[in-house]
């Protein structure tokens, strides 16, 4: 899925909507083509990096950097294993995990891809409410396109077991 940015959002409220404004309004004439022209640049210029941008997560896949044990109550961590697709330029991703709503945690994380690295580690610092074994089927990735109008989604699948044990800190007391 593709999904604007700020950056497409403000290039078309600064330069396209008043140049489209000023080719309705003004007459048919030089200034009226010029101002349209600048419209479709903006738009051509966009559609380009959609077409460029439609494949910028591809070959990238989670994999679990192992079992995930927590105890209930304390903080611990969910460590993934991002693949990356080989000649992979240094560029920001940003990654969600939807863990279950007993978690409190941060649901996404933005990491600098390390330039001509294989994987990559990611991270998230999470403090589960309650005990279970909880299942995480899929993580969201998100990228900028190339000329930062768009940005890339989509869900990656994922097989990822959350093993929340009860805390043991007060009985050892």
């Amino acid at each position: 899925m593709m999904v604007p940015t700020t950056r497409l959002l403000t290039m078309t409220g600064l330069l396209g909507m008043p140049a489209l404004g000023l080719a309705v309004m003004l007459a048919p004439g030089m200034a009226a083509g010029v101002c349209a022209g600048v419209f479709l640049a903006l738009a051509c210029l966009a559609a380009f990096d959609a077409w460029r941008g439609r494949l910028a997560l591809a070959g990238f896949e989670f994999r679990p950097a192992g079992v995930v044990r927590l105890a209930a109550g304390r903080q611990g961590v969910v460590a993934l294993v991002l693949e990356l697709p080989p000649n992979t330029a240094c560029r920001q991703i940003r990654a969600g995990l939807p863990l279950p709503s007993s978690f409190q945690a941060d649901r996404d994380l933005r990491v600098e891809l390390p330039k001509g690295a294989e994987a990559a580690r990611l991270v998230w610092s999470c403090t589960p409410g309650l005990r279970g074994l909880f299942r995480v089927e899929a993580c969201a990735l998100e990228r900028e396109s190339p000329l930062g109008f768009w940005a890339v989604r989509r869900k990656a699948p994922l097989a990822l077991d959350l093993r929340v044990y009860p805390s043991l800190l007060a009985e050892r007391r």
